[in-house]
């Protein structure tokens, strides 16, 4: 069941900014490695495929990327920033332009608490 509404406070913002839909994974999975290769019935990664982590499928990939990256940065916050000015950058050139600041805004509340859990959850196997 969906955990975004009680985990975010509301809903997330579609199509899902990157540390949203991470700290969402990181809700759900044990690991990376669970998030990304756990199979389903198909080829696609566990994450990709699971109803409980909302967003399309780019902002899902988009998310596992931020996390991968993260795993192999030691400038959390960098990473972080880089991520969400493009989250703006694309929203507002692209598909979806009217989601771009409540998604940023979504994602700036929950950024203290993702950055305290992620180094922490990228240290399992």
């Amino acid at each position: 069941m969906r955990q975004d509404k009680e985990l975010l406070g509301d809903w997330s913002v579609y199509p899902g900014h990157p540390v949203t839909i991470a700290f969402l994974i990181i809700h759900k999975y044990p690991s990376l490695y669970e998030a990304l290769y756990r199979k389903n019935s198909d080829s696609d990664c566990a994450a990709l495929k699971d109803c409980d982590i909302p967003g399309s499928g780019n902002a899902v990939y988009l998310a596992l990327d931020l996390l991968k990256e993260l795993k192999n940065t030691p400038s959390l916050e960098e990473t972080i920033q880089t991520h969400s000015r493009r989250w703006v950058e694309n929203r507002k050139s692209g598909d979806h332009p009217q989601a771009a600041l409540p998604g940023q805004a979504q994602a700036d509340k929950i950024i203290p608490l993702f950055q305290s859990m992620v180094k922490e959850w990228l240290l399992k196997p």
